[in-house]
């Protein structure tokens, strides 16, 4: 796990944004905008994106922040404005919402709830014998005789330990679901694989997953 590269709200698709992520349909700011201008303000907002720690003329950030979403301009004056960073309030609006997300905490967030899922795989791993039982059952002492299976097999079991770990199983069979879908899509963070890392390659060759793991 520790070899994974993670990813904040990283475009997967060209559906959208908020197709791929629908937690962003829970913002009005965020809801109230087209797909490109979404994506525009995940480029120029978002602490993963390639282009959040642009070093260089605001100007020159947010051309290249419109090349890369595909936002389109048409009206001039409206274009010379936004340009020059007096952006709509709309855009300006879902910037301050989009600069809010900390990666590295949603990042934290996603290995945590992978782990409780291995954890819980865990407890509820025993290998159970023929008659439903493990060691881990038997009264303190008591040692099984005969063989597997004989009527000599009879050791004592803690029927209390076997009554919780039953109901452990149970518990298990109802949380897994819902804690493996909240580890995949939860928090807005998505497992890279090789063409989503190169779908979000920054000038430099390097992804923007790339740098923010190689950077904290």
């Amino acid at each position: 796990m520790e070899t994974d590269i993670f990813m904040l709200f990283a475009p997967k698709s060209d559906r959208g944004l908020r197709v791929d992520y629908p937690e962003l349909s829970n913002y009005e700011e965020l809801k109230s905008l087209f797909k490109k201008e979404l994506l525009f303000v995940w480029y120029y907002a978002c602490k993963s994106s390639p282009l959040f720690d642009f070093d260089g003329p605001k100007k020159v950030l947010i051309e290249k922040c419109v090349k890369a979403s595909g936002l389109k301009l048409d009206d001039p004056a409206k274009k010379v404005k936004f340009m020059a960073g007096n952006f709509p309030a709309k855009v300006q609006a879902a910037i301050e919402v989009m600069q809010n997300f900390e990666p590295s905490a949603r990042i934290t967030a996603k290995l945590e709830a992978l782990k409780d899922i291995e954890d819980l795989k865990k407890m509820t791993s025993l290998k159970l014998d023929g008659n439903g039982n493990h060691p881990e059952f038997y009264e303190k002492g008591s040692i099984p005789k005969g063989e597997e299976g004989s009527e000599d097999y009879l050791p004592e079991i803690n029927m209390e330990k076997k009554n919780k770990y039953m109901s452990m199983i149970l518990k298990k069979n109802e949380r897994l679901g819902d804690m493996i879908s909240k580890a995949e899509q939860g928090w807005g963070v998505v497992k890279s694989d090789k063409t989503l890392i190169d779908k979000n390659k920054d000038d430099t060759g390097e992804s923007f997953a790339e740098s923010f793991h190689n950077n904290n």
